[in-house]
């Protein structure tokens, strides 16, 4: 599965930006939160603090956010 990252600042001004692949068969919502966590590690990698996550994927999203599911550090953690 390919996957495209676009980070930007707090203007909407792209400040970097990543295609990957990743290695396996998914669901759609894995897919997505794959998609997330490659782009938190690359944020981390070249040193930007994410405050905002978006996908087209609600529910993905919703998971990050939640207080008591997944959060943003649970997808960095290798």
């Amino acid at each position: 599965m390919g996957a495209g990252i676009i980070i930007r600042n707090d203007r909407g001004r792209v400040i970097a930006a990543q295609s990957v692949k990743i290695i396996g068969k998914f669901s759609p919502l894995t897919s997505k939160l794959c998609t997330i966590q490659a782009g938190l590690v690359f944020s981390s990698e070249i040193g930007v603090c994410v405050k905002i996550v978006e996908n087209d994927s609600i529910n993905a999203v919703a998971m990050v956010y939640s207080s008591g599911g997944l959060s943003s550090n649970d997808l960095v953690m290798r």
